[in-house]
């Protein structure tokens, strides 16, 4: 059997997108149904999701190269965690039916003290493709209610994961509402993902924002302490709605309330619903929706501790993404260098997105020991980043932030991390071991926004180097105070060397804090 395989690759003159195929030696390929090692279809009984398990891992574990282990059309499966597929070359896995994930966490597998197991892990497999019309429903509620009522303190799970592993394909299938990060891949190489869709219930766990930021409110000196929860969550979820509905006089009205809000409660929670997070090299990813309320793509970083020193070589393109950012990082600085390198994002749209570009670096700078046994000062490095072909609607956050991850929540330890009321108060320390070079922002448009355009925020001791904001446009659409608060309709812009170029408006005017 012959497999396909794409792959990017850093060439002459950009980016390119190569192909290649991976000869599967053996005999005549098998097709291996769940239903045949005793899944058990159409039933939510408690002790079915363990069978149901045990049915994927033992196709699995059948399964030789050319082989194809099926999830049947038409039927639903109710299936705990656990099922970890691993060194193998050359299977494929046809998702066809819905594998529904079960919402009990005492019986959710552990993987150590409350960090739950992922629900599908592949590990060290290669010329692997994850295929079919089906729907894995990560039925994540439950998860995230408990998380934000603190009854939950471990890790959750994760709904699909690959570790080193290499020429992957996964394509056309739909992930609903995952506990944790939807799609994440680590130290793996080779990797096309294609025509995916991600759904996360953004109107639920909106809801269950605001009646956390309410709750914070009413615990905090803020001017709001004495309105009543409600109230305070009904501002909160309008000023977080992603809705397009025509304008009212209600809504004129709710406008000028929000307005008043401190900044830090129109940042939603972070329940980690991360779309696709890639993390290694030469990846394409492609023609896929994701609509949640993290960030929709995050690409990672790597070091030289890992495999895969560099994550590096990836092309995100023809994308509709509403969540919190096509984002680089956080990239923390590490004794053996984190790195992010040559990312291109390209065609991408951003209808009614929290955050649109974000690149984030991570606290904190200083010694620390590398792999050979060195005491070293930790660096990071992100380079060759470009946006190019955005379209953002009425992004409702920061358009685009570049600098420190915004991360501490309020009435907590602050520490070194960048607040999440910056700029309109606390701190946004940057990082002098942190090296931002060679950032490009080329043909985007951002309609209507609601703050003001953005925030590039280098660090005094090592400014951010050659970046570049050619053709980027905003389209402010309403009067009073929409798009200019907190800086009026300019960008926030601190130690980094901008150019400007092309119909860009509004200019970018950067100062130098070194003294």
């Amino acid at each position: 059997q012959v497999i396909e395989f794409s792959f990017v690759a850093c060439v002459s003159g950009g980016v390119r997108i190569m192909r290649g195929f991976a000869l599967v030696p053996g005999v005549a390929a098998v097709v291996y149904s769940i239903d045949d090692f005793g899944a058990v279809p159409e039933s939510l009984e408690p002790l079915v999701s363990g069978v149901n398990r045990d049915a994927l891992q033992k196709a699995w574990d059948t399964a030789g190269p050319g082989d194809t282990v099926v999830i049947p059309s038409a039927k639903e499966y109710f299936t705990t965690g656990g099922a970890v597929f691993a060194n193998k070359n050359g299977v494929r896995v046809v998702l066809n039916g819905t594998l529904r994930q079960d919402d009990n966490r005492t019986a959710w597998p552990n993987a150590k003290d409350e960090h739950k197991v992922d629900f599908l892990h592949f590990e060290n497999v290669s010329n692997v493709t994850l295929t079919g019309a089906g729907l894995v429903d990560g039925n994540g509620q439950q998860w995230w209610d408990a998380f934000v009522l603190g009854e939950f303190k471990g890790s959750r799970p994760q709904t699909v994961t690959f570790t080193s592993s290499r020429d992957l394909v996964v394509e056309s299938i739909t992930l609903r509402n995952s506990p944790r990060f939807n799609m994440k891949f680590s130290q793996c190489e080779r990797v096309v993902v294609r025509y995916i869709t991600i759904d996360v219930d953004r109107k639920k766990m909106r809801q269950v924002k605001a009646q956390l930021t309410a709750q914070r409110v009413a615990e905090s000196d803020s001017w709001l302490a004495w309105a009543p929860q409600s109230v305070v969550s009904s501002l909160v979820a309008h000023a977080t709605s992603r809705e397009h509905p025509d304008r009212t006089l209600l809504d004129w009205a709710f406008d000028q309330l929000v307005k008043l809000l401190p900044s830090w409660v129109l940042q939603p929670e972070d329940l980690n619903t991360d779309g696709i997070d890639p993390n290694g090299r030469d990846f394409h990813i492609h023609d896929c929706v994701i609509n949640n309320d993290d960030d929709s793509i995050a690409v990672k970083p790597s070091s030289g501790a890992d495999p895969v020193s560099c994550s590096e070589n990836m092309l995100i393109e023809n994308m509709v993404l509403t969540g919190f950012g096509a984002s680089i990082g956080s990239v923390p600085p590490r004794a053996d260098v984190a790195c992010v390198r040559n990312i291109t994002f390209r065609n991408i749209s951003m209808p009614g997105t929290g955050k649109g570009v974000y690149i984030k670096s991570n606290p904190s700078c200083g010694e620390d020991t590398d792999r050979f046994g060195k005491r070293v000062q930790k660096r990071s490095v992100i380079e060759g980043i470009t946006y190019e072909d955005i379209t953002m609607d009425q992004p409702f956050w920061w358009a685009i932030w570049i600098g420190p991850q915004q991360q501490h929540e309020p009435n907590s330890a602050l520490g070194e991390k960048c607040a999440l009321t910056y700029p309109v108060s606390g701190q946004c320390p940057t990082q002098g071991c942190a090296t931002f070079a060679n950032i490009t922002l080329r043909n985007i448009v951002v309609k209507d926004p609601v703050l003001s355009p953005g925030v590039i925020l280098g660090n005094s001791s090592n400014p951010m180097q050659n970046v570049v904001f050619d053709n980027v446009r905003f389209e402010f659409e309403h009067g009073g105070l929409r798009s200019r608060l907190p800086y009026g309709r300019h960008y926030m812009c601190e130690n980094a060397g901008v150019t400007v170029v092309g119909q860009t408006s509004p200019s970018v005017e950067c100062k130098s804090t070194l003294v």
